[in-house]
């Protein structure tokens, strides 16, 4: 994945930066959500408004990774966990057609666990380091 700096420099067109800036505030609405919402009733709602999408286009020619990316931009933008980033970028696939699936797992580290959250389509973790999510085991698949 691009880092930060690199992501922002391609953001080249009004309607890339437009659609950040509307990640951007998904995002925030996500991240108060998850306040609030089961995380199961969360996703329903995130598909149902997949058939009218609260980002009503999603460019055909951007890639599964260039959606991850602006997603994460938009995430960090707002301090969102990664979460708020896997149901951006599952918002992103479903507003074009394509089912996706939520993933949550959890690994243990001195002191604790440690949970994260990413999404994969046909089984594939998507913008994701297989090695990474290796010592994760998976607690919730929410296709």
């Amino acid at each position: 994945m691009a880092s930060r700096q690199g992501a922002l420099r391609d953001i080249s067109s009004a309607k890339d930066a437009l659609l950040l800036a509307q990640l951007a505030l998904l995002s925030g609405v996500f991240r108060l959500a998850l306040l609030w919402l089961p995380l199961q009733a969360l996703v329903r709602a995130d598909r149902r408004a997949a058939r009218r999408p609260l980002i009503p286009w999603v460019p055909a020619k951007h890639g599964v990774e260039r959606l991850a990316e602006l997603a994460s931009l938009a995430a960090r933008a707002t301090g969102s966990p990664c979460l708020a980033r896997s149901l951006l970028l599952l918002s992103l696939l479903e507003a074009r057609g394509e089912r996706a699936t939520l993933t949550i797992g959890v690994r243990r580290l001195p002191g604790g666990e440690f949970a994260h959250a990413w999404v994969e389509r046909s089984g594939v973790a998507l913008a994701e380091r297989p090695e990474a999510l290796a010592r994760f085991a998976t607690i919730v698949r929410m296709a």
